[in-house]
């Protein structure tokens, strides 16, 4: 049995998973490990980038001859509290379901606030939250990982230090200029004196300038050459092509239903 809040034995196959992941996040840093004040190795930094909006989606799982079935699951990266709800039904015709919370949660993170998108140029500062949780207070060095596709336009620089009390939640603003389109990673990294950790997330950067689409169709009944002039004046890696292959004339028709059919509000 183990204490109110304390994690269960974790079983032997979770054990080898967990080794083989730090494995890989340990390669994936390039095999640098962190080093505690007496010089031992001690347990890489995990950056966490995997954070979807539905972690699972199962649509049957078959039980054994006593109801029981075992599912593996790889959690997401998200600090947060999933909400599990599954539903079952018997050859006989009984059905029944559930709904459960599942918590996930560690003692120090940081997490970043960023808007949906930004627009190529925009200057924006983003927090980066800092979460303390620990029973002692922590030193904390903060370090935004320098990208090609934005400028640092604040005087403070890459890296901010903070002193965290017990229990304590603040929050360290990084402005910056976003200078490159496309989908763009921001890494930053939270090393304390007790615990650290690491967090990389993607946003949008549109491009600044008016959108101008071109649509060409054609039957493929045997070679189809179609070319597409991009104007010289085009934003550079703005410009994208798209293909699409219909089996047929509804498989279109189909295509375009979402667009034609809204839900009624008032």
């Amino acid at each position: 049995m183990n204490a109110p809040g304390a994690a269960p034995p974790m079983p032997m196959a979770a054990r080898e998973l967990r080794m083989e992941v730090m494995d890989r996040a340990t390669a994936k840093n390039g095999g640098a490990a962190e080093h505690d004040k007496g010089g031992a190795p001690t347990q890489a930094t995990r950056i966490r980038e995997f954070f979807p909006e539905t972690m699972l989606w199962q649509p049957a799982l078959i039980t054994d001859d006593q109801g029981n079935a075992e599912l593996p699951v790889s959690f997401a990266d998200s600090i947060t509290t999933w909400r599990l709800t599954a539903s079952a039904s018997s050859r006989s015709g009984l059905l029944g379901g559930v709904s459960t919370p599942l918590r996930v949660f560690q003692d120090f993170f940081v997490d970043l606030d960023l808007p949906v998108s930004l627009t190529q140029n925009d200057e924006v500062a983003f927090p980066v939250a800092v979460y303390n949780y620990l029973k002692t207070p922590q030193t904390v060095k903060l370090e935004l990982q320098r990208e090609s596709w934005f400028d640092l336009t604040d005087s403070a620089g890459y890296t901010r230090s903070l002193e965290l009390q017990p229990s304590e939640v603040t929050a360290v603003k990084f402005r910056i200029k976003a200078r490159r389109i496309g989908s763009q990673p921001l890494l930053v990294k939270a090393s304390g004196s007790k615990m650290s950790d690491a967090i990389k997330r993607t946003i949008e950067v549109v491009p600044d300038g008016s959108r101008v689409e071109k649509v060409a169709t054609d039957r493929l009944t045997a070679k189809v050459l179609q070319v597409i002039e991009i104007p010289e004046g085009a934003i550079p890696d703005a410009s994208k092509i798209l293909v699409k292959l219909y089996p047929g004339v509804f498989s279109q028709v189909m295509e375009g239903m979402e667009g034609m059919l809204r839900m009624p509000f008032g």
